[in-house]
């Protein structure tokens, strides 16, 4: 399922648009999620990385569609941002912060499917892998590596924290850690978590904020941890 966000200020822009990508995504029969967020602090303080395309909005009052932006792009160089004005000059702006494309106010239809047919060409050659976990049912859920938020282990127990739900299997973490062959943007704040940079809310001195849990910064690899993520925030480490 594609994740698209749509942060405009303007209820009847924002309407407008959630119903032609809703057309354009059901003619190529691909199943979304469309959200939809009027101010851009309520959408940032939403935002983990788990948007496939977000539409922002360049002038909005309070934070605009290019802070919005800023605060992505701090932790985010990957999601595809598509950014929508009535003033083409303007827009051109965004190219700053990495924007996939831009679309003109008022839209225009084929403008935006052209600009959706480039959008799902490239999130097709980035296509996420995907795990096989076991709930406590018993029962396998397909969950995509970057929907994982961070990974610890308590004895012979690994969980596995993730947007969707809290997965637990018995084995050896380093064997497991070896066959996820997990991407850059993860790593190790100490010998019982494995962190996800994307989903770091805050940074403290001894500990880490990751999506709303508190995790330990060990000593030994505290600064081999923070430089890491300091790549990874600054564009280098993607």
């Amino acid at each position: 399922m594609l994740r698209i966000a749509v942060v405009d200020d303007n209820p009847q822009d924002a309407e407008s648009l959630q119903e032609s990508l809703g057309e354009y995504f059901a003619s190529h029969s691909k199943e979304t999620e469309i959200l939809i967020y009027h101010k851009g602090d309520e959408f940032l303080s939403a935002f983990h990385s788990d948007f496939d395309i977000i539409f922002l909005d360049v002038e909005m009052p309070g934070i605009d569609g290019f802070m919005v932006a800023e605060k992505i792009r701090q932790t985010d160089q990957k999601t595809l941002i598509i950014f929508q004005t009535n003033m083409s000059q303007l827009a051109r702006q965004g190219y700053r912060y990495a924007a996939f494309d831009y679309i003109v106010k008022p839209l225009i239809a084929n403008d935006l499917a052209l600009t959706l047919d480039r959008a799902l060409a490239n999130l097709a050659s980035k296509t996420d892998r995907v795990v096989l976990l076991l709930d406590e049912n018993k029962r396998k859920t397909a969950v995509g590596i970057s929907e994982i938020a961070y990974l610890d282990v308590n004895g012979h127990y690994i969980t596995f924290h993730t947007t969707k739900g809290n997965f637990s299997q018995y084995g050896v973490f380093k064997v497991v850690l070896e066959e996820l062959d997990l991407p850059e943007y993860f790593a190790k704040c100490n010998n019982c978590y494995v962190v996800n940079y994307r989903f770091i809310d805050k940074v403290f001195a001894d500990s880490l904020l990751v999506n709303g849990d508190t995790l330990a910064i060990s000593r030994s690899q505290k600064r081999q941890f923070l430089a890491g993520y300091m790549a990874f925030i600054s564009g280098r480490g993607i």
